[in-house]
């Protein structure tokens, strides 16, 4: 298999990930109106408040492994903490699809909200033992895989992270070009090793210096140098600025009211527009998330990033404003709300919620990444259960249309934190945007 087949491979394979994430958040969507009826494969009707907790519940089972994921990642190297993950799915798809009560159910999305799910509207018990089945294809393919390179390198073991090298390149020997990426790849890792909490204008001049640099001399020194991340964010303004803003914006994203309307698609199409299949409704949204999700990857290097989240945010906002109205008022015909729930998840899709997490990377240096990656998803997890726990209440109290007004307000709310706070990282050195954030919260166009 050559190079860029293995790649491919790789990429697929791990985007398996993405698909089974997005399929159980959108499970309660048709789930629930299974489990609330008379014909419940329970044997019973289960209330409003179980289809409320089963809503909101994985987010709970995400909050609770956040916090450790990425000392798991470190520690079990990053194949190994893709079988943990898909151990995970295996279980709580296990779960769900023998369930027999609501507490089975309960655990079952608990579990599952400690890794993630997408699917296609069938049968009840077709659906789930489909989504039991893409996790146990995708632990067996991963069997297949080799740890990455330089998580081998940082433990220590060059010889496999060689060989893993060799596997990913696609090579069936050890080439020249492939010694030399592999060299240019261990010089990197003790370079970043070594310096880590060196200020700034130190570590340029040693940047540039590094092709002179005595290997020997840099794993020698490595055992003098303070590594430890909280000793740096402690002393790290900038870092500090940089991760309360990406919870910010990730708090923010969320409540522009993405998840609500995935998790309770089919639910909210039936109330919204009854005369219009909540089904085929719930498979064109899915589409059209899958088609935004790769425009995003496109888009977000075409474009700065602020434009593209103030821009989003505003335009999330307006539709969700026109749809509050077309409820309230029925001013357009019943076509028009899912059409402007589609122009919504494009909006939402290419910027407001792809903007914070492209970000992480950016703004936050290289030893406090997983720290600030891990801040970022506990904030959004959480905005997730809150907005999922409330959501059916919420509509209950005000309205559908009024749940979409409030969605409307934050994502004006979200365009305005991104006009006055967040930095413009495109093609920016980091060492430029962190001066931004040293000089204070505010930014100041450099």
């Amino acid at each position: 298999m050559g190079a860029r087949s293995v790649q491919i491979f790789v990429a697929l394979l791990l985007s398996v990930f993405v698909f089974i994430n997005a399929s159980g958040i959108v499970w309660p969507s048709y789930a629930l109106k299974i489990l609330e009826s008379e014909n419940s494969p329970l044997g019973y009707q289960i209330t409003k408040s179980d289809g409320n907790l089963l809503g909101s519940i994985g987010m709970v089972g995400c909050l609770t492994t956040i916090l450790f994921s990425g000392y798991v990642n470190e520690k079990f190297g990053r194949k190994r903490s893709a079988v943990l993950i898909g151990l995970c799915f295996v279980l709580s798809w296990s779960i769900i699809t023998t369930a027999k009560s609501v507490t089975q159910l309960v655990i079952g999305r608990f579990i599952f909200g400690m890794a993630g799910g997408m699917q296609i509207v069938l049968g009840y018990d077709v659906v789930n033992y489909i989504n039991l089945s893409i996790p146990v294809s995708l632990i067996v393919a991963l069997s297949f895989l080799k740890e990455t390179p330089p998580y081998l390198l940082k433990m220590g073991k060059e010889e496999e992270a060689l060989l893993s090298l060799k596997f990913y390149r696609g090579a069936t020997t050890v080439s020249q070009d492939i010694l030399e990426e592999f060299a240019y790849m261990r010089q990197q890792q003790m370079f970043n090793k070594s310096n880590a909490g060196l200020p700034r204008a130190k570590l340029i001049e040693k940047q540039n210096e590094k092709e002179d640099l005595n290997l020997e001399d840099l794993r020698d020194s490595h055992e003098n140098v303070d590594q430890n991340p909280w000793k740096i964010l402690r002393e790290s303004k900038s870092s500090q600025r940089a991760i309360v803003l990406i919870a910010i914006q990730m708090i923010l994203s969320v409540c522009v009211g993405m998840i609500g309307i995935q998790t309770y698609a089919g639910q909210m199409f039936r109330r919204a527009a009854p005369h219009i299949s909540p089904d085929l409704c719930s498979v064109l949204l899915a589409i059209v998330l899958a088609i935004a999700g790769s425009m995003a990857i496109v888009i977000t290097d075409m474009i700065p990033r602020r434009v593209l989240m103030i821009s989003s945010s505003l335009m999330a906002a307006v539709s969700m404003a026109l749809l509050g109205s077309l409820l309230r008022w029925s001013w357009a015909p019943e076509w028009a709300i899912p059409l402007t729930i589609v122009i919504y998840c494009i909006f939402f899709q290419i910027g407001v919620i792809n903007v914070p997490f492209v970000q992480v990377g950016e703004c936050v240096s290289p030893q406090l990444k997983t720290f600030g990656t891990t801040v970022g998803m506990f904030s959004m997890f959480l905005a997730n259960f809150l907005v999922l726990f409330l959501f059916e209440p919420a509509v209950s109290i005000i309205g559908l249309n009024g749940v979409f007004f409030v969605f409307a307000i934050m994502g004006v709310v979200s365009a305005t934190v991104a006009f006055f706070f967040m930095r413009e990282t495109r093609k920016v050195p980091f060492e430029i945007i962190q001066e931004t954030f040293e000089v204070g919260f505010v930014y100041r166009k450099h």
